[in-house]
């Protein structure tokens, strides 16, 4: 009997670990990455960087991609775009922002998996700002975020306005967010989606 209910509670232990496996992926901001800070502390620009990890028994495909606007309005169907097959190692992901003059701007998508980086950069030009205010800022924070196949997910954004008076960015309402957009000169969108693809 004894024999019995340890088996039992064995398969309860199992099964419930199973349903705790993700579907998707988890994503954490990673601030902890030295040149993030040092960028921004030499005022070079900002960057932003996340962990990611996934179950690569899911055969999901992640794309990672940025969106330009200008003015409110959007300037290419996408600036830049990675795509990743799901992988069981901690890969880092991030965006950079590097000031090359008062008219244009160094754009970075990177991806970090071990010791092997890959990443694309492309040259942006903008309208002179020399008395607006720049800031970037994420979605996702310290806590653990769950994506799920079929799910876009904002990651962060990169804003410049005109004026000296900035309001918090304002990622949660849709509405505002667009706001956000038609209020700023420039704005670079970092976003994330997951597909599940048949194996």
């Amino acid at each position: 009997m004894m024999k019995k209910l340890l088996v039992w509670m064995c398969m309860i232990i199992v099964a419930a670990g199973c349903s705790n496996k993700s579907d998707g992926a988890t994503i954490v901001v990673n601030d902890e990455i030295a040149y993030n800070q040092t960028i921004q502390d030499l005022q070079l620009g900002y960057m932003t960087s996340f962990d990611l990890q996934m179950d690569d028994e899911q055969n999901n495909e992640i794309t990672v991609w940025v969106e330009e606007y200008l003015d409110g309005e959007r300037e290419h169907e996408t600036l830049m775009e990675t795509v990743l097959m799901a992988s069981e190692s901690k890969r880092s992901i991030g965006m950079g922002v590097l000031d090359l003059s008062d008219e244009s701007k160094k754009i970075i998508l990177y991806e970090k998996e071990g010791s092997d980086i890959s990443s694309s950069w492309t040259t942006v030009k903008i309208p002179v700002n020399e008395e607006g205010i720049k800031e970037m800022d994420t979605v996702v924070g310290e806590e653990k975020v769950e994506i799920l196949p079929g799910e876009t997910k904002i990651l962060a954004a990169y804003r410049e306005t005109a004026g000296n008076a900035i309001n918090p960015l304002q990622f949660e309402d849709q509405a505002l967010f667009e706001k956000m957009i038609a209020d700023s000169s420039f704005v670079l969108v970092l976003k994330m989606k997951i597909e599940q693809k048949e194996k």
